[in-house]
């Protein structure tokens, strides 16, 4: 009986997951009360996958198990091809509806063709040194390639050569624990499914997706004991952005776990993320700056706690029942949630990610505080070394049984996958009309359409409109900076106005021309 039911169980996960695939392949659908329009209802074909598991008889699942295991490389290879292959399909897809963002798509494009002209890493939407901002050396790495091709999808291919590439440290770091290949596959498939990992997916190029990839090589140097690996993770994490500094910092708590005298190690990486910290706040960053401010740009955003950075870190620290509250919000219990709060069970891992994730809590910028976009990532890069710490705790105490499931509650309270882009006849005609638009001309974009033009000072932004020959808007896509009934009122005011003439409209895509 247990058997029939499992099996039962196994098909009804194959047919409900190609139902979502159906959905996730073609941008969502509805069909009267059923829809499916977002990656969520992935929890479905997972749950019952995790039910039809459970039910087997124990000899079945052992057989399941060793037949697994009897194809190990084909079954790894086979999942990471396919992870690789629909994050490639997903950025396509999202170029080709025009569905990606000046902000920040073409301000990282735009330091790499100013590097290449001259002007090294000139950031457009900055008009100055996008390290007067942000200390992200690692954009320069993809300098070579963006220099054989002009093209904005080359910054997009790189960073998810980055998210796909976390894998494999994260698989082997799980091993080492003594998780066994069962384990491991799960504590992948966490990040595969986790919804802050997929929601800061969505926000085209960010160095902070590289951030899984140097974390979780690091925790492999650290629990190998492979220091001089450890330093060069170091290195490379420092590369990421300046924030790397208080993540690598907090990391340095997890290389005490494990044998040996690992004090001096962790000490040391303490200390090199603290100068670190140190160099790029007090002098890269104000270097680079026009005038060089020694107060960094976005540190506004924490100008409630004080005017400077020691009086901002005293102003938090003596508000413990503010972070008290802050640490129990809701922001913050979504990122516990996306591991199935199993992270918990692991105190030091959530003392790491806790400071990182305060960072943006603490911020008087709605998109930081929410956790939204990739603010969140970071901590939860943190909080994955705590699964693998809880897994391997869960497994010691109560058996490899409790720890499966305690793997399962990981990815199953809320996973989420990446929806591809609907790409319509529109799209793809509205692509071609702006590729006839003469490269002198100015032109002033809605986002989601900017980063299909080069990012020189002839490309404006909506609504800062002022001097530009051509407005490309679409009515359906992200309005961003302004509201929907801001844009509706603009484009309506742009159809009355005798100056300008609509010389595209198909879809959503209103594109409009200056009468000369």
């Amino acid at each position: 009986m247990r058997r029939k039911l499992g099996v039962a169980l196994f098909a009804l996960a194959a047919l409900s997951t190609l139902v979502f695939l159906s959905a996730a392949l073609t941008g969502g659908w509805a069909l009267g009360p059923l829809s499916l329009l977002t990656g969520r209802p992935v929890r479905f074909p997972l749950l019952i996958a995790f039910a039809g598991w459970f039910v087997l008889p124990p000899a079945d699942r052992e057989a399941l198990g060793r037949w697994c295991a009897a194809r190990e490389r084909a079954v790894l290879l086979g999942g990471l091809g396919a992870f690789a292959l629909w994050g490639l399909l997903f950025r396509v897809t999202r170029w080709l509806a025009l569905d990606t963002g000046a902000y920040d798509l073409s301000l990282f494009e735009s330091t790499l063709l100013n590097t290449l002209d001259g002007q090294f890493m000139h950031a457009w939407g900055l008009g100055r040194s996008l390290f007067s901002e942000h200390f992200e050396p690692i954009v320069l790495a993809v300098l070579p390639f963006y220099a054989l091709v002009h093209h904005p999808m080359v910054l997009l291919l790189a960073q998810w050569v980055g998210v796909t590439a976390a894998l494999l440290p994260l698989y082997f770091v799980a091993l080492r624990l003594g998780l066994g290949r069962r384990l491991a596959v799960l504590a992948c498939a966490a990040y595969v499914f986790n919804a802050i990992v997929v929601q800061s997916n969505r926000f085209d190029f960010h160095p902070e997706l590289f951030g899984p990839v140097a974390v979780f090589w690091a925790l492999h140097a650290s629990v190998t004991r492979r220091w001089a690996s450890l330093y060069a993770a170091l290195a490379f994490a420092f590369t990421l952005k300046e924030e790397m500094a208080l993540v690598m910092a907090c990391f340095a708590l997890l290389v005490l776990r494990g044998e040996g005298r690992r004090w001096p190690h962790a000490l040391a990486v303490a200390a090199l993320s603290v100068a670190w910290g140190a160099v790029t706040f007090l002098w890269v960053m104000p270097h680079f700056h026009p005038v060089h401010a020694g107060f960094h740009p976005l540190a506004s955003r924490w100008a409630q706690f004080g005017t400077t950075y020691p009086e901002i870190a005293v102003g938090l620290l003596t508000h413990p029942g503010y972070l008290l509250g802050v640490i129990f919000s809701e922001p913050t219990l979504k990122v516990f949630a996306s591991l199935g709060f199993v992270p918990l069970l692991d105190p030091l891992s959530v003392a790491a990610a806790l400071p990182p994730l305060l960072a943006h809590l603490t911020a008087d910028y709605g998109y930081a505080a929410k956790l939204g976009a990739y603010y969140g990532l970071l901590g939860t890069t943190l909080l994955f070394a705590g699964l693998l710490f809880a897994l391997r705790t869960v497994r010691a105490r109560f058996g490899a049984h409790a720890a499966f499931a305690a793997g399962a509650l990981a990815i199953g309270v809320t996973p989420n996958w990446p929806v591809l882009d609907r790409v319509s006849g529109a799209d793809l005609a509205a692509a071609r009309f702006i590729g006839t638009i003469p490269e002198a001309d100015v032109v002033c974009a809605q986002s989601p359409i900017a980063p299909h033009r080069r990012p020189t000072a002839r490309l404006l932004m909506v609504p800062q409109c002022e001097g530009a020959q051509w407005i490309l808007m679409g009515n359906r896509h992200d309005p961003w900076p302004i509201d929907e009934a801001e844009h509706a009122q603009r484009v309506a005011a742009l159809r009355a106005d005798p100056l300008w003439k609509v010389v595209f409209e198909e879809g959503d895509y209103v594109f409009l021309q200056r009468v000369p």
